[in-house]
Order: structure tokens, then sequence, then C-alpha cells
């Protein structure tokens, strides 16, 4: 998997509650045949606070789903084929990847034509020519430490804070 907007469909929505008494559902929505990725889960976090409601139920409604309450709804009400955009994401010292939104398909303009594996090993040798004409990267220069001044014998008070 690697960051990036792929059409997916919805396999499963579980409904929990946080350690803080916060309402969310996860969803496992699951790559389209035909994509990058095809076949593999990636999770969705949706939140029910009071900020965050609001767009948790928009995005049910771009994934088809009908109804008013959300106590009732499973994978089987929410039918839509969406696009969702992927990003890595790093907690506890793991690494996964995580869907940061969901939209319906084709909102942000059509889905780049992603190249397989083949095209981006052709395609990493016919730019070498330009890799090469371009030269070596300059090597990274080393900064000298900035010294830092001694403190001054002036007191600063939180009057002097402009906020």
């Amino acid at each position: 998997m690697e960051e990036g907007r792929y059409v997916a469909t919805c396999v499963n929505i579980e409904f929990a509650i946080t350690e803080k008494g916060t309402a969310y559902a996860r969803l496992v929505m699951r790559i389209a045949p035909g994509e990058q990725f095809e076949g593999e889960d990636v999770f969705y976090y949706m939140y029910f606070t009071e900020k965050a409601s609001s767009r948790s139920v928009e995005t049910l409604r771009i994934l088809g789903w009908t109804g008013d309450n959300l106590g009732e709804v499973s994978h089987h009400h929410i039918p839509n084929v969406v696009e969702i955009e992927v990003k890595q994401n790093e907690y506890k010292g793991k690494t996964s990847f995580r869907i940061e939104w969901i939209n319906a398909v084709g909102e942000h303009g059509p889905l780049p034509k992603r190249m397989s594996d083949e095209q981006k090993t052709q395609f990493g040798r016919e730019m070498m020519r330009y890799t090469y004409k371009a030269g070596k990267p300059a090597p990274k220069q080393r900064q000298a430490p900035v010294q830092q001044s001694p403190p001054d014998d002036d007191v600063i008070s939180d009057d002097d804070i402009p906020f």
C-alpha cells in the first residue's frame, strides 16, 4: 500500500465507544478491482462528537446510506463505490495506512492513471538521461553552529508580550 487516491467500497462497519466515552465508527474499505492494491483493506474512523457528527453523517450519505437511525447502519446500507484518500500514519512507533477522506468518485477530478511497477521501471530508465544531464546533487554543506549570546541582565516581564 502507498499514499494516494483509490476507488473502494465499504465491506464492514463497526460502532464503538472510546475510553473517554466518544462514539465512533470504524469502516473497513476494500480497494476496488482494477485498482493498484486491489482487494486490500484500509480503515476509516468516524467520530460522533458535537463538531464531527455532521461530517460523519455526510460521509455515510456519500457512501449511500439513506436512513435516519445510525443504530441500524450496516455495510449493506452503504453500497456506493467511493474515492478514498489514503495517508501513511504513525502511531506508537508503528506505521500503517489510514483513510484521510472519503469522497464521491470524481469529486476531485478524474482519478489519475497510476503506473504499474513495470511502467515505473521503464519510466525510470527513460528519465535517467535527464538525471545524468543534471549531474549529481551538490553535497550538503555543513552549517556552523549558531552561537547564543549570554543572557542580558535585564529582566523581561510578561507585560512585554503583545497578546
